[in-house]
């Protein structure tokens, strides 16, 4: 009798047990979200213009390539000019460089900067200054375009600070040209006039 009450007790604990053993925990699932802010294109404002100053020119028409030059360096040293032949450039006042600034960028990071004549088929006289009231149709070409940091998170590389900012210098050449007036002129004065014109800065990482 004994040991019928003990097989019953030691089968009832293997059931238990088994119950245990097979029972199912409670579970959840929850859906998780994932996103991701996309931000490729780089903030750039132009925050000088460069400027050529204040200049009487003078053209020589006689031959081709005899043109003066100007050169507003980027690195803000001092601005020279070389003339040949009766082309002639005399400065007035002073001109500057161009100052850019970018912003919201990646933090310590290098940024590409391309200036006009770094681009592939790039040509003399793809950027040109002239007379936007069209009171002279003279022209001046703008070639020679140089950069030069200002700030950076690294000395001569054009990296972002930690905030994600970089400035930068372009200076570049102002050069005469004999369009616009007669073959065969001397020393021929451009017209009084304020020339402008325009040109592609391209920054990307």
């Amino acid at each position: 009798m004994m040991k019928n009450k003990m097989t019953r007790a030691i089968g009832l604990s293997i059931v238990a047990a088994g119950f245990a053993a097979g029972s199912v925990q409670a579970a959840d699932t929850v859906t998780g979200s994932a996103s991701v802010v996309v931000l490729s294109a780089i903030s750039m404002v132009e925050t000088t213009a460069i400027s050529f100053g204040t200049i009487a020119a003078f053209a020589d028409g006689t031959t081709a390539g005899t043109i003066s030059t100007l050169t507003i360096p980027a690195d803000g040293s001092a601005q020279s000019i070389v003339d040949a032949g009766t082309a002639k450039i005399v400065e007035i006042a002073a001109g500057n460089a161009a100052t850019y600034t970018i912003s919201g960028a990646a933090p310590n990071t290098v940024i590409t900067i391309t200036l006009p004549d770094e681009v592939g088929g790039y040509v003399l006289g793809d950027v040109l200054l002239t007379d936007p009231a069209a009171v002279s149709d003279d022209e001046f070409y703008i070639d020679n375009f140089t950069k030069s940091i200002v700030t950076s998170g690294t000395a001569f590389t054009y990296d972002t600070d930690g905030t994600g900012t970089l400035v930068f210098n372009v200076g570049a050449d102002l050069l005469t040209t004999d369009q616009g007036f007669l073959i065969g002129d001397l020393g021929a004065p451009y017209d009084d006039a304020t020339y402008t014109g325009t040109y592609d800065v391209t920054v990307s990482y």
